[in-house]
């Protein structure tokens, strides 16, 4: 048992950094409950993000064709009013969860191969809606847009379909004048915390929820990346008024 707990605290200490599993040690011992721990990244679009995708695929308007691994997929943005005359491989998003994204404003670019939806990437463009942690919609400043959803089906993964469709989500917003990107994704998550750095994002910071003898706090460690960066994240992360700023801002 010692021996379990001792390799699990080190693989948290390479994994998480030494804030976090502290956090972590905390909750476990029940002094503190750890809500949420996140990990933001951002990114700076430009023109780049745009030639590659233009370079790469056809005319700007029409659905975007690509061959990749052999298959033959095309790209686009999907409508609410589409959606019961599409049909999605297993393991996407049910519908009605679906429209509850649309009615919150997301927009959806979808991948096709054989007239079926394979992978969709789901962005917020005015709002962020971070309900799924129990915190309120907050506005994002203009030319910012949100990542909020990513989903490929099991029968596509490793094929690098999600990339593709990720670029090419991140030049329809370049096409239509935004500037950043903000992305996060919660701390155990590491394989899409790679993905996104893989790609281009910085990692701005790690913002965690604590509850501590019943008032919620948040805990900011910001990177250098971070603490250089516009200071577009901190509405997003802090705006709240349940959570109430810890005293603890560290280097991650």
């Amino acid at each position: 048992m010692i021996v379990s707990n001792l390799v699990k605290f080190k693989k948290s200490l390479r994994e998480a950094g030494l804030i976090e599993t502290a956090l972590r040690t905390l909750h476990w011992f029940k002094i503190i409950s750890v809500l949420h721990s996140f990990d933001f990244t951002l990114k700076e679009l430009s023109i780049r993000d745009g030639v590659l995708i233009l370079n790469s695929f056809d005319e700007i308007d029409a659905p975007k064709v690509s061959q990749i691994n052999g298959l033959h997929i095309s790209m686009r943005e999907i409508k609410e009013e589409e959606l019961e005359n599409l049909t999605f491989d297993e393991g996407m998003f049910p519908l009605e969860i679906m429209r509850e994204h649309y009615a919150r404003g997301l927009r959806f670019f979808s991948v096709f191969h054989e007239g079926t939806i394979v992978a969709l990437n789901g962005i917020h463009m005015r709002y962020a809606h971070l309900s799924y942690i129990k915190r309120s919609a907050v506005q994002l400043p203009q030319g910012v847009a949100y990542l909020n959803c990513a989903m490929t089906s099991p029968n596509y993964r490793d094929l690098g379909i999600g990339t593709v469709l990720r670029t090419f989500a991140l030049c329809q917003l370049w096409r239509e004048d935004y500037k950043w990107v903000i992305g996060a994704v919660f701390t155990e998550n590491s394989a899409a915390l790679r993905w996104n750095l893989t790609n281009d994002f910085k990692k701005w910071g790690r913002i965690s929820y604590i509850r501590f003898q019943g008032h919620d706090f948040w805990i900011k460690r910001l990177t250098k990346v971070g603490r250089q960066s516009p200071n577009l994240l901190n509405n997003l992360v802090t705006m709240d008024h349940a959570f109430q700023k810890f005293p603890l801002m560290v280097k991650s």
